[in-house]
């Protein structure tokens, strides 16, 4: 009787383990649906219901970065969360500044500004940014040498002013200006071209992240993508002087653009070929069309006879224009890879960006989009379609590669890129590189917005002809619910309807054309005639 007595008191003890299991389980997925609820709620919302699916995508990023959340100490001095999207015990410079890039659309619920302050709180006294930093510890990983800067693209400023384009944050500019410029020294001191690359500027493979691209080493010499990043970073610099009214630094800051725009088109530009392309100190050109010779568009370094050259590469199909735009290695190459093998032929979100936001610079509106549509369209297709063999996934990753978002994409498959090696695929569910496409490209790109919180003006593009807009659409202090009705063609009045928390100035533009409306608070409904506008 004992040992029945002992037999049902067990099973009395399992049952209640198990439905306080159960209870367990079904509470922890109650609370994970209530905070993804809370946080959906604080984003902005795509309108896009012909393209539900897109719209899934969009959400899924913002679900992946949920989980990259981790949290700063005493031992390491980093910020109290922070975004990591390595998932391991170093945090990664390139992967939060692009991270911060896209992820500033939801920095109200992520930690996506925060994580950058980790690396400018590691700054040495002499203005060293390191690349890695220890999140046990707080140190940097590696010391810095003449041959090997320890650098990653010197890209900080480009989030700041995405950001305080977004927001109206001025406080943020003002309390890290310093720690931009004391950086923007170092490099200017330390990553400076020799010989017949003087004025030009240096990085190495790893600097460049691109770890297996079929780019020659190339020491102390004149680096198409870091030059022009010194450029832009420049240019960002001056472009934040003149927001505090600093004169003296704007013109300090315009000049030294100046000098290095100058440089890139003077030396980096191959007329004949119409490409950027690497220049050793001894004067010779490394003839190799990689993604990298794209950046001087972003930086607005060539003239616009210049920039309609370059572009051309983009349109042709024997090099980067493929089934999915744009490969980081022109096909024509000889090291080109169709699964991709990184950077020998991948698709690369972040660097689809910067291509994008360069065609922009020079008012090729239009290829931009479709370069966008392209990105994400491909992303979808993936994100809905493609099954993994397992196999070819690192078993780490393994519980990942359901409906996901990749590292890298192949360039002429709708599936993920191979990886280095060639026969594995990218890491699944990594957005650092891959969140651009479903969250500023199509925010920015597909929907068409552009924010000036400064100014209190918000700029549409609206060249879809599908229903589309954003809802909870925050910007600086204003609250902007927007969306246009399907139209059956280009020239069909544009219906506009709509919220806003406060009054603002909507630019819309359409055809070419354009037209200022200065909005009040409250119900937005407006119609517009492509004919009738300027």
């Amino acid at each position: 009787m004992a040992r029945r007595r002992d037999a049902e008191g067990n099973s009395a003890c399992s049952s209640l383990k198990s439905i306080l299991l159960i209870l367990s389980i079904a509470g922890l997925i109650i609370w994970q649906n209530c905070s993804a609820n809370q946080w959906r709620n604080q984003l902005p919302q795509p309108i896009l219901p012909d393209y539900k699916s897109i719209e899934e995508l969009y959400w899924k990023t913002w679900e992946i970065l949920s989980a990259n959340i981790q949290h700063g100490n005493s031992a390491n001095g980093f910020v109290r969360e922070y975004i990591n999207a390595e998932e391991d015990i170093f945090i990664v410079q390139g992967p939060t500044i692009q991270t911060a890039l896209f992820g500033s659309y939801g920095a109200d619920v992520f930690p996506v500004m925060e994580s950058l302050d980790n690396f400018y709180r590691g700054q040495r006294k002499d203005g060293f940014i390191a690349r890695i930093y220890n999140s046990l510890t707080g140190e940097y990983l590696h010391i810095p040498s003449v041959t090997e800067p320890m650098i990653h693209p010197p890209l900080f400023t480009w989030a700041e002013l995405h950001y305080y384009y977004l927001t109206g944050d001025r406080h943020r500019l003002r309390c890290w200006r310093p720690v931009l410029e004391q950086y923007f020294q170092w490099l200017d001191n330390f990553c400076k071209g020799d010989g017949e690359a003087r004025g030009l500027y240096y990085t190495s493979i790893s600097g460049t992240r691109m770890i297996n691209s079929p780019r020659k080493p190339n020491e102390l010499g004149g680096w198409v993508d870091m030059s022009a990043q010194m450029a832009l970073f420049a240019r960002d610099l001056a472009q934040i002087a003149a927001i505090f009214g600093d004169s003296a630094a704007v013109l300090n800051y315009r000049q030294k653009y100046e000098q290095i725009a100058t440089a890139v088109r003077n030396r980096l530009w191959h007329a004949d070929d119409a490409f950027y392309y690497d220049l050793t100190p001894q004067g010779q050109m490394l003839k190799l069309k990689i993604i990298s010779g794209f950046w001087p568009l972003l930086a607005q370094i060539p003239t616009p006879e210049e920039a309609a050259q370059l572009i051309e590469h983009l349109r042709d199909s024997r090099e980067f224009y493929r089934q999915h735009l744009f490969p980081s290695l022109a096909a024509a190459e000889q090291d080109y890879n169709r699964q991709g093998a990184y950077w020998r032929g991948g698709v690369w979100g972040d660097q689809c960006y910067m291509v994008i936001k360069g065609l922009k610079q020079y008012g090729e509106y239009d290829f931009a989009n479709q370069a966008a549509w392209n990105h994400i369209i491909n992303l979808e297709r993936v994100y809905r379609q493609f099954q993994a063999d397992t196999t070819l996934v690192e078993v780490r990753d393994r519980a990942k590669v359901a409906q996901t978002i990749w590292e890298v994409y192949a360039p002429e498959k709708e599936e993920p890129a191979t990886r280095w090696d060639a026969k594995f695929y990218g890491r699944p569910a990594y957005v650092a590189s891959s969140g651009f496409g479903p969250v500023a490209m199509l925010i920015e790109d597909v929907l068409g917005f552009e924010a000036n919180a400064p100014q209190d003006e918000l700029t549409w593009r609206p060249w879809l002809l599908n229903q589309h807009g954003i809802r909870n659409f925050k910007f600086g202090k204003n609250l902007v619910t927007i969306w246009c009705e399907k139209r059956e063609s280009t020239d069909a009045p544009l219906k506009i309807h709509g919220t806003t928390s406060s009054p603002f100035k909507l630019n819309v533009w359409l055809n070419g054309k354009s037209k200022t409306i200065n909005l009040k608070r409250g119900r937005i409904r407006l119609e517009l005639n492509p004919a009738d506008m300027q």
